[in-house]
């Protein structure tokens, strides 16, 4: 990430739910953004380097990535949701 992109991050690793990423308020379109080039940026290209499994927002205030790095066991990435606007606020 360039270093503008860390910027955007108040805190978190994204390891776990405890640790889950936390952006500054930002539109839900533009946290899924931010969320996918996160994960490009710590496993590579999507499709080449690694692959989605899947993708959902918990009713605690997480969204959840499941991927599979090519040739490694599935990893979750977590982000924390409860920054994110949407088009009704």
């Amino acid at each position: 990430m360039a270093i503008s992109d860390y910027e955007l991050i108040i805190s978190g690793d994204g390891k776990s739910a405890e640790s889950a990423i936390v952006f500054k308020p930002c539109h839900i379109r533009v946290r899924i953004a931010r969320e996918r080039k996160f994960i490009e940026d710590q496993f590579g290209v999507q499709n080449v380097d690694w692959e989605e499994e899947f993708h959902f927002t918990s009713s605690d205030r997480h969204s959840v990535w499941v991927i599979k790095p090519i040739g490694s066991e599935l990893q979750n990435v977590y982000f924390d949701t409860s920054q994110t606007i949407y088009d009704n606020e």
